[in-house]
């Protein structure tokens, strides 16, 4: 007998099926209940369930559907495989062994012209996996289609097969194939029919006593004849969750009322009536509720099937709902009404404005947020969530549900805010339906190294597989050698490579340079012989590895050899099977076996022999490149999802799925954007179902999500929260919800209003609109009337520890020290406004490092050529032979010959100042001179160490910058100061600065002017800008000049643009007469001591 047990409720429902179980339990303790679900949420509620009300959930099974219906085929039918010869795997590996055969014949040149220039074969099996889904939904949806084809007859009744022509002929082949493998020819389609023969002369002792069917939203009419037709030997319950009491099987969403009174009002009078007499029908169709009628299309069809069957219909209806405005849409949707009136003739009632319904003005049951990015919304959701638990304090993490369209998305978010909470404010949460390699680093892991043949092997990836924990466990790893690995590999400039000829594959010169070979060498060289300036078998050492640390560098050779090793095993085409072989001693050979998370390696291994099988089942024998096997690796890895760990005691967050109408309390949907929900599916250009008529049943992803939506609106009980981005984050343009939440909000705008002659108004109170920032005062302050709505933030990282009691604002007043080095003195000078912030405020800013890139260098930038133009200096004027093949082994250089000649044109760029540097120090070192002397209560101390008979001569291997000028400038004071009556040089790439010698008495004045620029440096950044102010200076006072220096408009960095200079101002405009008083007092007197002159004339 056919059961269905119907209510608005899943709780009511769980109580029947409570009931049934209890009153009428099954005969034997040894008989299995058998409970149909369509997802594992649904069990493990029913689970939960069961185990309250009978006090144990014993020999209950929970399959699906589809697997329950080929377990019967193979009970009742002789010979019936484990899995079909023709599910999606079978028939893709199948398609792609036939495909080549037949992709010339002109019935399939679309075909060949898509798959042109596909190599290794990658394409062509992505398209077979597209073609096996499509034929996998005839055989469920379609069976009719199959049939005629095997018949031989191409043409259908309800369709244009020219769409895609080659279709029958490819389904006539694969059906060929399989005969000719021995394969049993069962599959859904031509077994529907012996299935239901069986059915009828079957013995019931075989059937299971009881079915169940729970919480099933849509099912395909083939899998219902086969339940209708166990209802006549056992008894079957369907329980089905349905919306409304009232019959909706007929009701249409308003878009479709309106095409149809279009479609009237366009014919003749006429026509209409004669139109009306030969179907009565069409004028009955009727909008209801316009809720359900635009969302419920889905489940209306579903009730329209179930309708249609013989069956015992049981209502367990429940129409107590809440006055709140969630309970009153929930009761409209259930009477299937519109402002309280059911079934209701007058046309403008659902335009007008009379009747709509009462609301209390602080109902805060539907409550939307607009945010301006994920993570605000995660963090309102927090608060919200918090603040729901203040108000109730019966609500339990238990009691609610987050959905959204990919929690992949929010994973990030979710585990910040969530998980990043302390104390009082954590809430437990879980993660439900979270991509497996968002999940398992080990399966990822193992994706890359399938991937192997086509590695780059770049630095970064192999150090991230050296991070995954098996891994380094296997090769006994510590986290500290970690670090030194990667520091060894910077400091001997490995790039990406295992060695030339690896390059060479990829159509680049075979350069050893940067690859891992060479690297590896010139490390272990250096344990071996320390001098790196003498070379062995060409090979220059790298002193770097330290005694104890030849230990850490023996596992990264030996992690390296492996993935060499394996590289060279998995890159040549082969079978499947001995593909699958490879991999398994990979798998054995990376990753420790014996780790906790043993479990992933079951699952690779699981993988593999899913690949495996389709060898061994004669589907496919030849050889397949190694780029197929890892794309399977990947998609095996990800079908073995995590499952959906749901329900247990913490909020769940998940993924918007059907059959997730679980009530809970309280339920939040996030991400509700416009284009995110409902979700677009691409549709497959050559599938023939959208081409031909509906079929109750059918599946549409669009009609799902919005099906699913209308189960989220019914599963709540106490609240519906949903938050949307509705503005951008760069320029606060409005950006649109999903149509869904606007429909929900016109919805209630039309139908409902706020009692209390309340100020605000419908449906724009029920949304509160976010700042930007979660530390905006507007959520700190004192609310004195507290509700669910009140945007109050509980995060405590955003307040002011103390009070903050506005004092009236001094300067600051900071003596200058007692004793000052000169050093220091002459640093702060020169640059003004950092030592202000660092010195005066103690504040850094931090310096961002560039991370090592995979890339060998293809320039030198501006830091590292100073290195190497000061070394190459140094070795010229000590007459020290320099090796160039030893520079560039560094890798650091450019590789071929680009790296020689960058080293050339270096060494002839420091040949003229070289010169000049050897002449002038000639004489050799004098010994140094102590400085010690006082300006205005403050004792300068230090040394002139740069004296070289008579001259103070300071040189560098760069071009002089005004703070070099500075630099000499202070020195060559402080010397006349002393009473040395010495000449001071500066010598630079470009030119070179000579300062005559001076009075005492006019060097301590210009002294005494510098260290007033020190002094007001203690108290604010003061605007002097060496550049843009000798600048000014030297082009006798043109501003624009020196702004051009500060900041250029088309090429360069600007002294501006120095971060310390913009902490205090943007442009030279913003103090321009402090700027030009400072530069005239200080640099004027610099600019007319300085001579320059370039070398060649020196």
């Amino acid at each position: 007998m056919l059961n269905i047990i119907q209510s608005n409720r899943m709780e009511a429902l769980q109580a029947q099926f409570h009931q049934l179980l209890k009153v009428s339990p099954l005969q034997s303790p040894f008989d299995k209940e058998v409970v149909l679900v369509q997802s594992p949420g649904m069990s493990q509620w029913l689970k939960i369930g069961l185990s309250e009300h009978l006090g144990v959930a014993a020999q209950v099974d929970f399959p699906l559907p589809s697997s329950f219906i080929w377990q019967l085929y193979q009970q009742l039918l002789p010979n019936v495989p484990k899995e079909s010869a023709f599910n999606k795997p079978n028939l893709a590996w199948k398609l792609f062994s036939i495909l080549p055969t037949c992709i010339d014949e002109p019935l399939y040149l679309p075909l060949k012209t898509y798959l042109e220039g596909d190599i290794d074969g990658q394409k062509t099996f992505a398209l077979c996996e597209k073609i096996a889904d499509v034929y996998d939904q005839y055989l469920m949806y379609r069976p009719h289609w199959i049939a005629t084809w095997d018949s031989g007859n191409d043409e259908l009744d309800d369709v244009d097969v020219t769409i895609a022509p080659w279709q029958p002929d490819l389904w006539r082949r694969i059906v060929k194939l399989s005969k000719a493998l021995g394969q049993s020819q069962f599959h859904r389609a031509n077994m529907q029919g012996q299935l239901l023969a069986a059915l009828e002369n079957m013995d019931n002792s075989l059937l299971p006593k009881r079915i169940s069917l729970f919480g099933i939203s849509a099912i395909a009419n083939s899998q219902l004849d086969v339940f209708e037709a166990l209802s006549k030997k056992t008894e079957v319950f369907l329980f089905f969750f349905n919306p409304s009491e009232h019959y909706w099987g007929d009701i249409i969403d308003e878009k479709t009322a309106a095409k149809i009174n279009a479609k009237y009002a366009k014919m003749p009078l006429v026509e209409a009536q004669q139109k009306k007499q030969s179907n009565p029908d069409e004028d009955y169709y009727f909008i209801g509720n316009p809720l359900l009628s635009s969302w419920g299309k889905l489940g209306r069809d579903y009730f329209e099937q179930l309708v249609q069957l013989d069956a015992r219909w049981i209502d367990g209806f429940i129409d107590a709902f809440d006055t709140t405005l969630l309970g009153q849409v929930q009761s409209e949707i259930y009477q299937l009404a519109f402002k309280g009136e059911s079934l209701t003739d007058n046309k403008e009632w659902f335009i007008n404005d009379e009747g709509k319904l009462p609301v209390s003005a602080n109902d805060t049951s539907i409550t939307l947020s607009d945010c301006h990015t994920p993570l605000r919304e995660v963090e309102r959701l927090h608060d919200y969530l918090l603040n729901l638990f203040n108000q109730n304090p019966a609500l339990t993490p238990k009691d609610i549900i987050v959905m959204m369209p990919d929690v992949g998305t929010y994973s990030p978010y979710i585990e910040a805010v969530f998980g990043g909470a302390q104390g009082s404010r954590y809430i437990p949460y879980a993660l439900a339906d979270l991509a497996i390699e968002q999940e398992k680093p080990v399966l990822s892991s193992f994706a890359s190294l399938a991937n192997l043949p086509f590695s780059r092997f770049g630095v970064s990836d192999i150090l991230d597989l050296l991070q995954v924990t098996q891994i380094a466990e296997k090769f006994g790893l510590e986290a500290h050698e970690y670090e030194q690995i990667q520091y060894w590999l910077e400091r001997v400039g490995v790039k990406w490579g295992i060695n030339g000829e690896h390059k060479h594959s990829f159509d680049l010169p075979a350069i050893e340079l940067n690859t891992w070979q060479h690297g590896l060498n010139r490390l272990l060289l250096g344990i071996a012989m320390r001098d790196e300036q003498c070379p062995f078998n060409g090979i220059y050492s790298a002193d770097e590895v330290e005694g104890m640390a030849l230990d850490t560098l023996n596992k990264l050779v030996d992690f390296i050899d492996v993935l060499q090793n394996f590289k060279a095993k998995l890159t040549p085409d082969d079978t499947l099977t001995n593909k699958a072989q490879i991999l398994s001693e990979l798998l054995g050979a990376v990753y420790e076996s014996e780790s906790d998370d043993s479990w992933d390696l079951l699952v690779l291994q699981k993988v593999l022999e899913d690949i495996q099988k389709h060898h061994d089942n004669g589907d496919y024998n030849q050889a397949v490149s190694q780029r197929i096997v890892s794309y399977l690796i990947k998609q095996g890895i990800q079908e073995k999802g995590v499952g959906q760990r749901f329900l247990v005691g913490q909020v769940n967050f998940c993924t918007l799925m059907p059959m997730r109408a679980v009530p809970f309390k309280v339920v939040c949907m996030l991400g509700l954007n416009d284009a995110d929900y409902p979700r677009n599916v691409q549709p497959i250009g050559f599938d023939l179902v959208p081409h031909s008529k509906k079929q109750k049943g059918d599946r549409s992803r669009k009609l799902d999500d919005r099906y699913l939506f209308l189960e989220a609106l019914l599963s709540a009980r106490d609240n519906l929260y949903m938050s949307y981005i509705g503005r951008s984050c760069f320029d606060n343009q409005p950006r649109m919800p999903s149509t869904l939440v606007s429909e929900l909000l016109e919805y209630i705008g039309r139908s409902f209003t706020l009692g209390d002659d309340s100020s605000k108004a419908l449906p724009a109170c029920l949304i509160s609109q976010q700042h930007l920032q979660p530390f905006n005062s507007h959520y700190y302050q004192d609310n004195k009337n507290s509700t669910v709505l009140n945007d109050h933030s509980y995060n405590p990282i955003w307040l002011p520890n103390e009070p903050i009691l506005p004092e009236p604002v001094t300067a600051l007043d900071v003596k200058p020290p007692e004793q000052l080095e000169l050093d220091v003195f002459i640093r702060s000078v020169c640059s003004a406004q950092e030592s202000f912030y660092n010195q005066t405020l103690g504040l850094r800013l931090p310096q961002f490092n560039e991370v090592a890139k995979d890339e060998e260098p293809f320039s030198i930038d501006a830091l590292r050529r100073y290195f190497y133009l000061d070394e190459i200096l140094e070795a010229t004027i000590n007459d020290t032979p320099m090796s160039t093949e030893q520079i560039l082994q560094r890798g650091e250089l450019p590789q071929a010959n680009v790296g020689s000649l960058v080293l050339q044109s270096m060494q002839h760029r420091v040949d003229a100042l070289a010169g000049q540097v050897k002449e002038q120090i000639k004489a050799g070192k004098s010994e140094p001179i102590e400085v010690s002397f006082n300006i205005q209560g403050t004792q300068i101390q230090g040394w002139l160490n740069h004296i070289f008979m008579q001259k103070q001569v300071f040189y560098r291997s760069a071009s002089i910058k005004a703070k070099d000028m500075i630099r000499g400038f202070i020195y060559h004071l402080v010397a006349q100061s002393l009473g040395h009556n010495l000449e001071t040089l500066l010598l630079g790439l470009d030119k070179q600065i000579s300062f005559a010698p001076m009075g005492k008495a006019d060097a301590d004045l210009i002294l005494a002017d510098w260290f007033e620029l020190y002094k007001a440096l203690r108290k604010e950044p003061v605007a002097f800008y060496p550049v843009s102010g000798y600048e000014y200076i030297k082009t006798g006072g043109d501003m624009a000049k020196a702004m051009n220096k500060f900041s250029p408009q088309y090429i360069g960095r600007g002294e501006g643009e120095n971060p310390y200079i913009r902490l205090t101002v943007q442009s030279l405009n913003d103090c321009q007469d402090e700027f030009i008083s400072w530069s005239e007092k200080l640099l004027a007197p610099l600019y007319e001591h300085a001579k320059e002159s370039d070398h060649a004339s020196a």
